[in-house]
């Protein structure tokens, strides 16, 4: 989940992290990420982002997730 704020452009944000998430080498084409705009909070848009790794990388998945944020 990632919070930004309702100054910015929710589809340009959207955008945004599509390009980072398909950008990284070990996230999946299929299944596709995805990223959606979840909710409005009090302090701002809330985006859910999803990418896949192959199996391969269980053990590696949380350094991936550090490296795309």
């Amino acid at each position: 989940v990632l919070r930004v704020d309702y100054a910015e452009n929710p589809e340009m944000v959207q955008e945004l992290l599509y390009s980072v998430i398909e950008s990284h080498p070990n996230i999946l084409k299929n299944p596709k990420p995805w990223v959606r705009l979840d909710d409005f909070t009090e302090f701002g848009y809330e985006f859910m982002i999803r990418g896949f790794i192959s199996s391969v990388y269980t053990l590696e998945k949380w350094e991936i997730a550090s490296a795309i944020r």
